[in-house]
């Protein structure tokens, strides 16, 4: 029985230890507007937009690490009670990709999310 892999992607590197830690940064903004549901809802529809670097971090000695630019656009809502509000958020990131191989071109790949989730808003 093989011992368990620690928690790291894998690549598609035949032959080569192939664990990858991906790193991803970035900073943007959004912009929102707020409408009144009733006595004590507010909903806030948002949009936001950034950008960054995604970084590929391998283990094996023969693959060099790779950073390249990211971007990403967003679309969501809150529903707000009080300081408490129910979060949806679509994302679209961008970002290009340099093999840690030579030879091989570098690619602009994306990857869409939906996110659900609880925030908290400090006055």
């Amino acid at each position: 029985m093989d011992a368990e892999k620690p928690a790291f992607c894998q690549t598609k590197y035949p032959g080569l230890n192939d664990d990858v830690q991906i790193l991803q940064y970035d900073v943007g903004a959004a912009f929102n507007m707020v409408r009144a549901l009733g006595a004590a809802w507010l909903f806030k529809p948002f949009v936001g937009a950034g950008a960054g670097a995604r970084s590929y971090l391998y283990k094996n000695n023969d693959l060099r690490d790779r950073t390249c630019a990211a971007g990403y656009g967003a679309l969501g809502m809150e529903l707000q009670l009080d300081r408490a509000a129910i979060r949806l958020e679509g994302r679209d990131n961008v970002f290009c990709f340099r093999s840690a191989l030579p030879r091989i071109k570098s690619t602009t790949r994306n990857d869409v999310g939906l996110s659900l989730g609880l925030a908290y808003h400090f006055r």
